[in-house]
C-alpha cells in the first residue's frame, strides 16, 4: 500500500482571525468518506494505505475561532504500479 502526501497553502483570507487547525478528509470517487484526520496544525497531512491507479477526492477545511470555513477540494490520481 502506498501513503499519500497532500500539502496546501493557507487562505489568504481567514475571517479576522487566526487559522486553528484544519480537517483533513480523504474521500473516493463516490464521495464516501475513507479517512479523516482532525485538528491538524499544520498545512500538510498524509493519508496512509491509499491503492495505486485510483483517483481521491481530498478535502480541507480551515477552522478558527468562529468554527469552519468553507472546503476545498482537489482530485488526486495515484500512479499504477512501475510508473512514475
Amino acid at each position: 500500500m502506498l501513503a499519500l502526501n497532500v500539502t496546501w497553502s493557507p487562505s489568504l483570507y481567514n475571517g479576522g482571525s487566526p487559522i486553528l487547525d484544519y480537517n483533513t478528509t480523504l474521500l473516493d470517487v463516490n464521495r464516501t468518506v475513507l479517512q479523516q484526520n482532525n485538528g491538524t496544525k499544520t498545512t500538510s497531512t498524509t493519508f496512509e494505505n491509499v491503492q495505486q491507479n485510483r483517483t481521491y477526492i481530498f478535502v480541507v477545511q480551515a477552522r478558527n475561532v468562529v468554527g469552519y470555513g468553507k472546503s476545498a477540494n482537489a482530485s488526486v490520481t495515484t500512479l499504477e504500479a512501475g510508473k512514475g
